[in-house]
């Protein structure tokens, strides 16, 4: 969703899921290292190694999560009382 598209590609299903299990990820250049590291962080083999996902007090919970530079414009103090952007009006191109 940050990106626009997935990170691992194939052909067909069989070489997608190769690129994942060996863990073969495709950054567009123009994304911000943030992003990268983030998305690296997220997409971890091992879900217990996942940032967001360790157990409380570990270098990867959830608060590693929200500490990530990532999220360094977000004041999740106040983030309840935030107002939603205003969606855009969806144009489809068809």
């Amino acid at each position: 969703m940050i990106v626009g598209v997935t990170p691992f590609h194939g052909n067909v299903d069989f070489e997608v899921f190769q690129k994942i299990s060996e863990r073969k990820i495709r950054f567009p250049r123009e994304n911000p290292p943030e992003v990268n590291d983030l998305i690296d962080k997220l997409l971890q083999l091992s879900p217990e190694e996942r940032l967001g996902a360790g157990k409380i007090g570990s270098e990867n919970d959830f608060k590693a999560l929200k500490a990530h530079p990532f999220f360094s414009d977000i004041n999740f103090d106040k983030l309840y009382k935030t107002l939603p952007p205003i969606p855009e009006e969806y144009h489809p191109y068809f």
